[in-house]
């Protein structure tokens, strides 16, 4: 566990007690700049503050440490504040009697002389000693003014978690509308594409229509003969190798279906025939 520092933080970074986390930070930052080595190359103790600075910071950034070091303060000044002295300034014993430390005699020879027992009261003979540990009653302005800047500190905190709040909803706003219009575009072109292969497909049929009616092909056998056959074709799962209507071939266990003429290929079949299509939508 780190030990604490035994100057006040507080005063070091120029904030008050109750400063936030914010403060602390900004605070720091203008002082670190300020009081850094290397602006004040001719300056001795520029150093020195600036590493009591950094241990400022270091302390008071830190909640757990923040909180033993307010502990630590508030217990050091509680106790030395509380601890009476045995010789007070004016002269006085613990006890409220004038004492002689040159006297070597009896505390109790000179009772009689230097003790007045017409101006002896119980109250101020009993209870003197405990009363010096008492510390001052805080002015009601002086607690005012706590009560003040924690209430301005509990603003600042809300205000910065709203703005926290609302920066992070306008993020997810735009992420989500970035998503939607992303997902809307991609809807829009495979309906394109989709509305574009209908159409091809349709001007495919009629034409393949219009030719078999000219050629007189009727039987499926006469219309796979003089088909050039589709763009698109159906891709079908079949139970075991099936054998390939153009190349008489077993192949695999995947077939490729002609819509037009119903003629089952295998794969290398099917690229041969768009490639035959190609060089016809070429010339």
């Amino acid at each position: 566990m780190p030990a604490l520092p035994s100057f006040d933080c507080y005063s070091t970074l120029e904030v008050s007690k109750y400063a936030t986390e914010s403060e602390i930070h900004k605070a720091y930052k203008r002082l670190a700049l300020v009081h850094h080595p290397d602006k004040n190359p001719d300056d001795a103790g520029a150093t020195a503050r600036f590493q009591q600075i950094n241990t400022a910071y270091a302390t008071l950034k830190d909640a757990g440490l923040r909180r033993r070091y307010d502990h630590s303060t508030s217990t050091s000044s509680s106790t030395a504040s509380s601890t009476p002295s045995p010789n007070q300034s004016d002269g006085r014993s613990f006890w409220g009697f004038e004492s002689d430390d040159d006297d070597d005699s009896s505390p109790y020879s000179t009772f009689g002389e230097d003790f007045d027992f017409m101006s002896f009261s119980a109250s101020s003979f009993f209870f003197r000693p405990f009363s010096r540990g008492v510390p001052q009653q805080r002015s009601e302005a002086d607690k005012q003014r706590d009560v003040d800047e924690l209430l301005a500190r509990h603003v600042r905190e809300e205000e910065e978690r709203k703005k926290v709040r609302a920066e992070k909803l306008a993020r997810e706003t735009e992420a989500e509308a970035r998503r939607q219009a992303k997902a809307a575009s991609k809807k829009a072109e495979e309906e394109s594409k989709v509305k574009k292969r209908k159409l091809r497909e349709a001007a495919d049929r009629a034409y393949h229509e219009a030719e078999w009616t000219r050629l007189g092909a009727t039987t499926q056998a006469e219309k796979q003969l003089s088909c050039s056959h589709a763009e698109f074709w159906t891709k079908e799962q079949q139970k075991k190798k099936f054998k390939c209507g153009e190349c008489r071939q077993k192949r695999g266990m995947v077939a490729f279906k002609c819509p037009l003429c119903a003629l089952s290929a295998c794969q290398l079949c099917r690229d041969t025939f768009a490639k035959r299509r190609e060089k016809l939508a070429a010339n």
